[in-house]
């Protein structure tokens, strides 16, 4: 099944009708907002089983977290403070993050992968963990995703995943990391701090 977000399907539905209680989640993904997690917290926040795997780690990781333009209409109801603080917690009690170091080229691609206790399925394409990449809000990208559930495909999938997770050569630890940009945006600033702030995010595309 093709899921774009716009005329075929939505991605952000299609993995809100897949997860259980009981799911083992797999994500590959260039970026991760805030809102992307916002998203899906009812689905995600009690899972013991979330591995994150972003390929994409580099100086620009805290505007990446903070969400892209197509996630200003999130940002400006102004809960990023609280949204980080409930993503923070998330992470610590139940997500195991790693990144893929710059000693791999790695092809640009995003993979959801969902265990249940009968049934393998696997989003891949295009789609990052945020807002915009599930669907959740428009964007001008056109997104392209696979839904994929025959059994054979998925378990390779969820095979190839793992290798790449566990080769400590090209992946490394960043959850103390993730948690620490996390912290820093859920503490409260300062008058000056949020002005300046502000402009930097009004400016950075110009």
């Amino acid at each position: 099944m093709l899921i774009d977000n716009k005329t075929h399907g939505n991605l952000l539905l299609e993995l809100k009708k897949i997860i259980k209680e009981t799911s083992k989640i797999s994500v590959l993904s260039g970026k991760f907002s805030l809102y992307g997690f916002y998203c899906l917290q009812k689905e995600v926040s009690k899972l013991s089983g979330f591995r994150l795997m972003i390929s994409c780690w580099d100086e620009n990781i805290l505007d990446m977290i903070t969400g892209s333009e197509y996630e200003n209409s999130l940002k400006n109801k102004l809960t990023q403070s609280y949204i980080a603080k409930q993503c923070s917690i998330w992470i610590k009690n139940n997500v195991e993050v790693k990144a893929i170091t710059g000693r791999m080229e790695f092809p640009p691609q995003n993979m959801f992968h969902v265990k249940n206790e009968n049934e393998l399925v696997a989003f891949q394409g295009g789609s990052h963990f945020t807002a915009s990449g599930l669907g959740a809000i428009k964007s001008d990208t056109y997104e392209i995703n696979m839904a994929i559930s025959q059994a054979d495909a998925t378990t390779q999938l969820l095979g190839w995943y793992d290798n790449i997770w566990n080769d400590a050569n090209v992946t490394k630890n960043v959850k103390n990391e993730f948690i620490k940009y996390l912290d820093y945006l859920s503490e409260e600033k300062t008058g000056d701090n949020i002005y300046f702030i502000t402009l930097q995010n009004i400016f950075k595309n110009h």
